[in-house]
């Protein structure tokens, strides 16, 4: 049981018809509230004599919906319409259509192999001339064009100080393998062989079966069993590598043996 001070003090409890409502004056009084707050009706005269119209709100009606703060949809509308008569005669605030916004977008991969920028604008053209469009493009091309020209020239002057040699054309390199790595990509944890190489680290990547063959391919087949991260392997090899196809990083083709015989391993 709750009490609600409206005009009046009133006390409201729910009851399964709606909401009973009598004044602690007179509590043989009361009313039933019932239906909702869109349509709400009631059982005091005043109501009745407004032929059940739910827009015509008694007092009773009134004290149970401030009491849930609840508003028929009507109120909405009329505090709407009010409002706006209020403001209707104030300057329109100044549009601010043609205001640009620039994305930018870094993708690095974690093995380094890629390395990207994404440079994105957008700007509104609803209020513009066909001319302004124009001389806005421009500038924003001209712009974009020197964020990535400026990206580039830093990126390609990072990659030229550590740019990898391929050894493709001059036949196989001089190599060793020193253990098993992985890295997470967006296709899932990734198995690599570390490589050292000229004074490089390259990794070679595969399944498990393409890292196993690379290790017998080398002449390790002892070695080629569990292949799992952390594994180390420590035994010569050599390489043939490629640049990539931008240029920026070499990959590792093919794993071979090295020249030198090997004493031959006894079998079980």
């Amino acid at each position: 049981m709750n009490q609600q001070q409206t005009r009046e003090t009133w006390v409201i409890s729910r009851t399964d018809e709606g909401f009973r409502v009598y004044s602690p004056a007179d509590p043989t009084k009361s009313h039933i509230v019932a239906g909702g707050p869109d349509e709400p009706t009631c059982t005091c005269p005043d109501f009745q004599y407004q032929q059940g119209d739910s827009r015509q709100r008694c007092k009773h009606i009134q004290a149970v919906l401030e009491q849930l703060g609840m508003t028929p949809a009507g109120d909405s509308y009329e505090q709407d319409e009010r409002r706006a008569i209020q403001h209707e005669d104030l300057p329109e605030a100044p549009h601010k259509n043609g205001g640009a916004q620039m994305l930018l977008k870094r993708s690095v991969s974690p093995d380094g192999r890629i390395d990207s920028l994404s440079v994105e604008f957008s700007c509104g053209v609803e209020y513009i001339t066909a001319g302004e469009i124009k001389s806005r493009a421009l500038k924003t091309l001209g712009l974009q064009s020197e964020i990535v020209e400026s990206f580039l020239g830093a990126n390609g002057n990072t990659n030229h100080q550590r740019a990898p040699q391929a050894n493709g054309n001059n036949g196989p390199a001089p190599a060793q393998m020193l253990s098993i790595g992985g890295i997470n990509t967006k296709w899932g944890r990734r198995l690599y062989i570390a490589i050292q190489s000229n004074g490089q680290t390259l990794k070679f990547f595969g399944s498990r079966k393409q890292l196993a063959d690379a290790i017998v391919g080398a002449g390790f087949p002892n070695l080629a069993e569990r292949l799992d991260e952390g594994k180390q392997l420590n035994v010569g090899c050599r390489i043939v590598t490629k640049p990539s196809e931008d240029g920026k990083y070499i990959n590792v083709e093919q794993v071979l043996p090295t020249d030198t015989p090997r004493p031959q391993q006894r079998q079980w």
